[in-house]
């Protein structure tokens, strides 16, 4: 998500993570928060040895679960990923925050207009994503359940 793309070192262990029951991955980086639905990626082979570039795409199936709302189904069918990194410095794409069509296909919630920071409410086998905007308003909230 990091670079309009699903980087090749995380697809080459996305189903990994998937089997081992991880169902959201937080990064930061990129000057927005971008939030995708659950996707899955599957391999079209083993891969051998370390992925070496960004640059190599790594061959294989996406499958994105559109059924995912955060309020009322909340148990994600793959990997929830968010770029959360527009806490301070300038901000990258404005522009793209209220032009969905711009987004990639896996993108759920783009914001790169305003300020803000991520909260992870977690209690018992549930959690609650909360996305704040600097003067305190929620741009985005979503939950999941095991």
């Amino acid at each position: 998500m990091c670079t309009s793309r699903h980087h090749p070192p995380l697809r080459a262990v996305a189903d990994i993570l998937e089997q081992e029951g991880v169902d959201l991955i937080l990064s930061g980086m990129h000057h927005s928060y971008q939030r995708s639905k659950p996707l899955s990626f599957k391999p079209n082979a083993a891969l051998i040895g370390a992925v070496k570039s960004y640059d190599i795409p790594v061959p294989g199936q996406f499958r994105l679960d559109q059924e995912f709302d955060g309020g009322r189904k909340t148990r994600p069918r793959g990997l929830i990923q968010i770029v959360t990194g527009n806490g301070g410095a300038g901000l990258l794409n404005p522009e793209q925050t209220d032009r969905p069509e711009s987004w990639q296909p896996f993108t759920e919630k783009y914001i790169a207009n305003v300020h803000g920071f991520t909260v992870v409410d977690v209690r018992g086998s549930s959690l609650e994503v909360k996305h704040i905007s600097a003067e305190g308003k929620v741009l985005d909230r979503f939950a999941v359940t095991r």
